[in-house]
């Protein structure tokens, strides 16, 4: 996990470097807008929390809506202009979490159950990197959909509260945290689940490779007559092959003679 997580840090680094130098050029500064926009909704979380514990609840909402805008955005005009990769991919999805995490801080003070919430989304997040590792990538459900919708309702409510004057007790933040919590939940086990089945295929196909081997058959050998090597015969033994062959001649014309006669 260790060399994994510095090979992926060596690897944002590297197309960090990339990205700066597009900066750098006017022709090439379209490319990184998208990759702009994302990294302004992680920025904005300072701003963010530095109204709501200032008192100044108004302006950390409109700040946090501006910055959840840039996240409809930035897909949106890297699909359009045809720059889309994978390092602003996993950009985005890395200041995703980071978003959510970092706004539900303020939130815990005034309702301490966040805190749950808070480590079912880093157990989500250190399951899709071990997933990465593995070098697989867990697709998006649904429920992963639902879960996020549930916990901004939340995070947002924590904000709303102080606007409104309402000091929830604590049944009442604990009720309020159960919906994004429960999501999160079956968020996590199915998200391990695809791992767990992802990693039984793998020694499956492991197993079956190891044991599947590719036999070549050897050529056919030719049969080859057995070869006996014939020695010329003698004078002697033509003359005695000539007599026989008389003889049995005389043999066979002295049997058919006496034949005709009976």
């Amino acid at each position: 996990m260790r060399d994994f997580l510095k090979q992926y840090v060596n690897y944002l680094k590297k197309e960090g470097k990339i990205a700066f130098n597009d900066l750098k050029s006017i022709k090439t500064i379209y490319k990184q807008i998208p990759n702009l926009l994302t990294i302004s909704r992680l920025i904005a979380t300072i701003p963010i929390n530095i109204f709501f514990f200032a008192g100044n609840i108004p302006a950390s909402l409109v700040t946090c809506g501006i910055a959840a805008f840039t996240d409809l955005i930035d897909g949106k005009f890297a699909r359009k202009y045809n720059v889309e990769s994978k390092f602003g991919a996993d950009l985005d999805a890395i200041c995703d979490k980071l978003f959510i995490l970092l706004m539900a801080i303020p939130i815990v003070i005034q309702n301490p159950f966040m805190l749950t919430n808070i480590g079912l989304e880093a157990g989500i997040i250190a399951t899709n990197f071990n997933a990465r590792k593995d070098g697989k990538e867990v697709e998006s459900k649904m429920i992963g959909k639902v879960k996020t919708w549930f916990l901004s309702a939340t995070v947002l409510l924590g904000y709303l509260f102080p606007i409104l004057n309402i000091n929830p007790s604590l049944l009442t933040s604990f009720l309020i945290t159960i919906p994004a919590a429960t999501f999160q939940t079956a968020t996590l086990i199915n998200y391990v689940n695809i791992n767990h089945q992802n990693k039984i295929s793998e020694k499956q196909n492991v197993i079956i490779s190891e044991t599947t081997k590719i036999t070549i058959e050897e050529p056919k050998k030719e049969k080859t007559k057995d070869m006996t090597l014939v020695t010329p015969a003698t004078i002697n033994e033509l003359k005695k092959e000539r007599e026989r062959l008389l003889h049995n001649e005389e043999e066979l014309g002295y049997q058919k003679k006496k034949t005709n006669l009976k």
